[in-house]
């Protein structure tokens, strides 16, 4: 009987990890297409669209674009689109599109973090029941599956971020901006010199902070969220009225109180990291402190809910 259980449990595991698996590859899919289409966003793709259809072939050749063709008739929208964004591309620079052009990620972070939480909830109710058979410490059996289903979570969202990273370097073809500083994250310690003289380091190290670790305390905490739902709805809608609830709450209390002419409460709106405008000059440190907070919050659900339970192993 014992064999049996065993041998069922190794399949479903099994099953369980291909599935997962899926999820992963999906996730880096979904991450790398929504990279691809803010940085077309930023090239104005759906304004060089529009153009084309609101303007006659004729209008068009006679604008700065008719010096690529010898008559109008040649303009089809294959060739206009890939003239225009090869013009747009010429003025596009590294920074920018690392920054300003990804500026709306914030906006999903915590729906692909709950990815995380989706399969936490998935295991829970299929697969895990099986494998505890064969573990001791139900505790650390569970505290070991959430921290690995956000590491490969952040992981998926990251490595998108990765190859969406070298394509704009190789694309960019070492434009920067001179005299811009789109983000000031970890300036306040390493300082300015550090941005000019590591500047491809610098973007690649906050990509670390952005889409690897901010995605990873999200999805922990989604994970926790996971292990008290009865419903798939509840443990995405629990993120994210975490995530979009704190940053709304913190807006009107941004004249309450300042640190180092920051305002306090921005420091604990969890979108705050992703900001490029007004909210970028955030202390570094107090930013890492309150960004913390989802993996304190998921350790404590993580606690109440495992706290006194164990498997009698027979």
């Amino acid at each position: 009987m014992d064999a049996n259980r065993i041998w069922i449990s190794g399949w479903g595991m099994f099953i369980k990890r291909r599935n997962e698996f899926r999820y992963y590859v999906l996730l880096f899919c979904v991450s790398l297409f929504l990279f691809g289409f803010m940085f077309l966003n930023e090239l104005d793709i759906y304004q060089i669209i529009v153009s084309y259809f609101q303007n006659s072939n004729e209008s068009l050749f006679n604008s700065d674009v008719g010096i690529f063709f010898s008559d109008s008739s040649e303009i089809t929208f294959i060739k206009y689109t890939s003239i225009e964004l090869h013009n747009a591309l010429k003025y596009s620079s590294f920074e920018a599109s690392l920054t300003r052009a990804l500026s709306l990620f914030q906006i999903v972070v915590p729906l692909l973090a709950s990815f995380a939480g989706l399969i936490m909830y998935q295991n829970q109710t299929s697969c895990n029941v099986l494998k505890s058979y064969r573990v001791k410490k139900y505790r650390n059996f569970i505290r070991n599956e959430q921290l690995r289903i956000a590491i490969s979570v952040a992981g998926s969202i990251f490595s998108a971020y990765v190859l969406y990273y070298l394509l704009i370097l190789f694309i960019g073809g070492g434009r920067f901006d001179a005299y811009t500083i789109h983000t000031d994250l970890f300036l306040d310690v390493l300082g300015n010199k550090f941005y000019y003289q590591h500047l491809k380091f610098y973007y690649f190290l906050l990509g670390i902070v952005k889409y690897l670790l901010i995605p990873f305390v999200l999805a922990y905490l989604s994970t926790s969220i996971a292990l008290f739902s009865t419903k798939k709805s509840t443990v995405v809608f629990g993120l994210l009225i975490y995530y979009f609830g704190l940053s709304v709450l913190m807006f009107p209390l941004v004249s309450v109180g300042t640190i180092d002419k920051f305002p306090i409460a921005m420091l604990f709106a969890p979108s705050t990291i992703f900001s490029i405008s007004d909210y970028n000059t955030a202390p570094t440190i107090l930013l890492f402190i309150t960004n913390s907070m989802p993996l304190i919050l998921g350790y404590v659900l993580f606690n109440h809910k495992t706290r006194g339970k164990h498997l009698e192993i027979s």
